[in-house]
């Protein structure tokens, strides 16, 4: 599904699509397909966990994760969890909020069935901006979080293009203008193998919002979203 398609779906009465984004704000998990046990979801659930940290300094240097986790306030007396983020996971990049609240990341696994796939993860409501912006005017009011999803599909654009190649982005979203405004840029991120194999998405509250829309505007590169 294009974003034209994923746009345009979210403004018919369909059930499903309107659903969504309240299962979401009420953080239940949505899962698209299920390909892995009990515990390989749980491991997935602390990358959705451990997307509300900052992994990049304030020059954009993407930080370590082990320390990040185990410095961070929200982390310092859960060691045994970042042991096991740590000991299953990488982190291969991390996008800070953008002007509309958007911020998430990227994840590879380490050890196990999965070795060497990757992870999406969307952060969920973390500030104003994003109670403001886009749970209360966007999921509630249009049924989209218009702003965050411009900026996750302009993300996966941005890493998906050659190094320093042109890609396509998007300008405006449907909403401010009731027409998708594209353009191009040529800083692109040089990551297309991280999607050669199917990622999981990963998600909590607005970022299982974001991660739904994650798998249905790159349906083709995803696995399992949670």
């Amino acid at each position: 599904m294009n974003l034209n398609s994923y746009f345009l779906n979210n403004l018919v009465l369909n059930k499903l699509t309107i659903c969504l984004p309240i299962i979401s704000l009420l953080a239940f998990s949505v899962q698209a397909e299920n390909t892995k046990t009990i515990e390989e979801l749980f491991m997935n659930s602390l990358i959705a966990d451990a997307i509300y940290v900052d992994f990049k300094d304030e020059n954009g240097v993407l930080l370590g994760l082990e320390d990040t986790l185990a410095d961070h306030k929200d982390w310092e007396n859960e060691l045994d969890r970042v042991k096991l983020i740590t000991e299953n996971f990488q982190l291969l990049d991390f996008q800070p909020d953008t002007s509309s609240g958007f911020s998430a990341g990227m994840f590879q696994y380490l050890q196990g069935a999965h070795t060497g796939e990757n992870i999406y993860a969307s952060r969920g409501t973390a500030g104003a901006v994003d109670i403001f912006g886009a749970d209360a005017f966007g999921i509630a009011a249009m049924g989209v979080p218009q702003f965050q999803v411009r900026d996750l599909y302009n993300y996966i654009q941005r890493l998906k293009a050659p190094a320093n190649g042109s890609y396509q982005y998007l300008k405006k979203s449907l909403f401010e203008e009731f027409y998708l405004d594209f353009g191009t840029k040529s800083d692109g991120a040089g990551h297309a193998d991280w999607f050669t194999s199917k990622v999981d998405g990963v998600g909590h509250s607005l970022g299982g919002n974001l991660t739904s829309a994650f798998g249905r505007l790159y349906s083709t590169d995803t696995v399992d979203l949670v």
